[in-house]
């Protein structure tokens, strides 16, 4: 059998690795452009009015954002024992924030993070009564409050 030229060989591996390489390359290519589903959750927020000052008005102003959004609602004033609520969409892709600035009498002013995907995950039931040393989140199955300190 006659010798084939090594030249001709050498050429024939590369030229099969190439074609190797940009199949293998384009589909991890074309994979890492893939977006992950969304995958979305309903959150709930409730606020009590929980001041020391049984006839003092909570005045509660939130705002966010929300999938990448500004999202502002407004002003409310929140009467004694009395709540304030909303819900909204979260997603997987995104990180959502809504944080709050709360007033009342005399001349009090305070800021939190309501919500923090971060911190609370993508969906869930948030119950906070609101008072002058902190919000505080009541977990419903134990009862229990995890309190914050204003900051």
């Amino acid at each position: 059998m006659g010798s084939f030229p090594k030249h001709l060989v050498v050429l024939m591996v590369i030229a099969g690795l190439s074609v190797l390489m940009d199949r293998t390359c384009g589909a991890q290519l074309h994979e890492s452009e893939r977006q992950p589903p969304t995958v979305r959750g309903t959150v709930h927020i409730k606020m009590q009015n929980a001041l020391a000052d049984k006839s003092a008005t909570l005045t509660v102003h939130c705002s966010g954002r929300l999938r990448d959004e500004p999202a502002d609602l407004g002003l409310h004033d929140i009467a004694p024992t009395s709540t304030y609520e909303f819900t909204f969409e979260t997603d997987n892709i995104s990180r959502t924030l809504y944080y709050c600035s709360f007033q009342w009498p005399p001349k009090n002013s305070r800021n939190f993070d309501i919500f923090s995907q971060d911190r609370d995950g993508r969906k869930g039931d948030f119950y906070w009564t609101v008072s002058d040393t902190g919000p505080c989140l009541l977990d419903v199955g134990t009862g229990n409050e995890d309190c914050k300190n204003w900051s």
